[in-house]
């Protein structure tokens, strides 16, 4: 039969032997400023629907434009496969990742090589690709000498030779296309000691934007802080520290779960958390991310099926993973709204301010994983849960909440109440 209209939300179907998922978004969805995946390749109508429906506006392109493809020998340049790419995703901003070496390329000459891809790149899609992003994490260690830049024997030799290939890279794409954008140095992580080190011998006045890699959620919460991540609001705020005026791009971030359908992920690595944990630290990072003036967020492979643990999708593909569904509300509510500031209590409680497109103001609060605080909403507040949907709450929790204040009331007092208004 046919299903009634079905409220915002995610849901499951279960019949004699199977279970399925699916969800509903608002009808004015649009997608988000910041939101970004990988391109559509053109060549999985699948994928293209899923695309349609999520609506990004940034897409990474991680393979058709890679080295090796474009030219797999001296003097020779294919381009077929990153024209159709360009074609297919010609609406949408375009970062390419120049990365992964030809065979024929030696350390010797790769800096004199590597410029002339990106040369050749930059002037054959000026107009059609946004940016140009310098190597995809560089000094991630792998065995595969492809992926690996040239090898040298100290942190300090590795900046140096990066920032020689970012500078004469910049010259190379900006002599032929001056308006296209430099990224990198998608770092594998935020804050790795080349950092600091990049920023020393002031190798970030040749990027248009810093980007990194976070895959931190497969173990660990954003808004908590270890021996080995700082959390998100404060390595943003080294970054700016670091990065200055910079851009600040996310361009592979990991949405990492189980399956809730109890399917089998066959890919992947490190711990992963459960489903409803997924949830609710989807919805923290795009906050926190935002919020610390991230402009563009690309979950890792968010259109994918397949079997990974990052796909936004089922591995069996059997519907969007509420992970996925929680971070497109998560977008659909910041998306045009302006960050008003965040209030963190005790390193327990996180509260960040927005001012929407429609004058609302709005506030996400929660508390980190496996606590929970007293919590005492003002009458005239309206508090849901991520898809809109009333809660009545005396604590907060793991799972954000999202407290609508009334659009007369300023949007800094407006914060300093909803943090006033904890148990303490």
């Amino acid at each position: 039969g046919k299903l009634p209209r079905l409220p915002v939300g995610h849901y499951f179907v279960e019949t004699d032997g199977d279970r399925a998922q699916f969800a509903v978004l608002p009808d004015d969805y649009v997608g988000a400023s910041f939101l970004g995946t990988e391109c559509d390749g053109g060549n999985n109508l699948s994928i293209s629907a899923k695309l349609k429906l999520i609506k990004p506006v940034w897409m990474r392109e991680t393979a058709e434009g890679f080295w090796n493809v474009v030219q797999p020998a001296p003097g020779v340049w294919h381009w077929e496969q990153l024209d159709h790419v360009v074609q297919v995703n010609s609406r949408y901003r375009i970062i390419v990742s120049a990365f992964y070496r030809p065979s024929w390329v030696g350390d010797a000459e790769f800096i004199q090589f590597f410029t002339e891809y990106v040369h050749a790149m930059a002037r054959r899609y000026r107009g059609k690709i946004y940016a140009i992003e310098i190597w995809n994490e560089p000094y991630h260690v792998t065995e595969n000498t492809q992926a690996r830049l040239p090898q040298v024997q100290t942190t300090q030799e590795l900046v140096r030779f990066y920032a020689r290939l970012l500078q004469a890279s910049r010259s190379a794409i900006k002599s032929v296309a001056p308006e296209m954008n430099v990224f990198g140095p998608a770092f594998s992580s935020p804050l790795q000691m080349e950092t600091e080190g990049l920023w020393k011998i002031g190798a970030m006045d040749n990027l248009d934007a810093f980007s990194w890699h976070d895959y931190r959620m497969s173990g660990k919460a954003p808004d908590i802080v270890d021996a080995n991540w700082k959390r998100v609001d404060q390595y943003l705020e080294q970054l700016k520290i670091l990065a200055p005026s910079k851009p600040f791009i996310v361009d592979e971030l990991g949405l990492w779960n189980e399956s809730p359908l109890g399917t089998l992920n066959l890919k992947g690595g490190g711990g992963v958390c459960d489903w409803k944990t997924a949830c609710d630290r989807a919805v923290k990072m795009t906050v926190m991310l935002r919020g610390g003036g991230v402009e563009c967020i690309v979950p890792h492979i968010l259109a994918g099926g397949g079997g990974h643990k990052l796909d936004g999708f089922d591995p069996a593909n059997r519907g969007p993973q509420p992970k996925t569904s929680t971070f497109l509300m998560t977008c659909y509510w910041l998306n045009g709204a302006r960050s008003v500031g965040h209030r963190v209590v005790g390193d327990k409680a996180f509260f960040y301010a927005w001012k929407r497109p429609d004058g609302s103001t709005l506030v996400f609060a929660w508390c980190t994983e496996g606590n929970t605080i007293g919590f005492r909403p003002v009458s005239a507040w309206r508090t849901t849960d991520i898809f809109g949907q009333g809660v009545a709450t005396q604590t907060l929790s793991e799972e954000p909440v999202l407290i609508w204040a009334a659009k007369k009331d300023a949007p800094a007092l407006t914060l300093d109440a909803v943090a006033a208004a904890l148990g303490q």
